[in-house]
């Protein structure tokens, strides 16, 4: 079964998702990867989202844009260095740094989430989080080369 036949419906391509489905479908997201995992989300610490990043398979290319400590908010800054550390020890996983980062994006091969959801304990837990999934070939093919431009601009870790 695949990410689109168990989380849209029949020719569906757009679906809203909020709060706890939303998360859910961010864990899940990256188990449908068959070569590569795009995650874009200014804000990351320990909590689920950092899990499921940290347990795609080693065979899965991952190209990880997010912020420094430079870039973090004052009450989340501590989050920062030791996230990015955790990051830079699987051997799949390239960081990019680019502190003008805000989007929140994931994208595997045909399916993208945008979405409002940072990668904290309280943006998973407590916020008011909504975002859009979507396979649309178009869509799919302009949020590639967002990334593509978010590449060429953000310093490899």
């Amino acid at each position: 079964m695949s990410i689109e036949q168990s989380n849209m419906g029949e020719g569906e391509s757009v679906k809203f998702l909020e709060g706890h489905e939303l998360r859910t479908a961010l864990m899940l997201l990256p188990t449908y990867a068959k070569k590569s995992v795009y995650i874009m989300v200014p804000f990351i610490g320990r909590g689920q989202l950092l899990t499921s990043i940290l347990n795609i398979p080693n065979h899965i290319k991952v190209k990880m844009f997010t912020r420094d400590k430079k870039g973090y908010l004052p009450s989340i800054k501590t989050l920062a260095d030791p996230t990015l550390e955790e990051l830079k020890l699987k051997k799949n996983i390239q960081v990019f740094i680019d502190n003008k980062i805000h989007a929140k994006i994931w994208l595997i091969e045909e399916m993208a989430i945008v979405h409002s959801m940072n990668g904290t304990f309280h943006s998973e837990n407590h916020n008011f989080e909504a975002g859009i999934m979507t396979n649309d070939k178009q869509t799919i093919s302009a949020i590639y080369d967002y990334f593509i431009r978010a590449e060429k601009e953000g310093t490899k870790l």
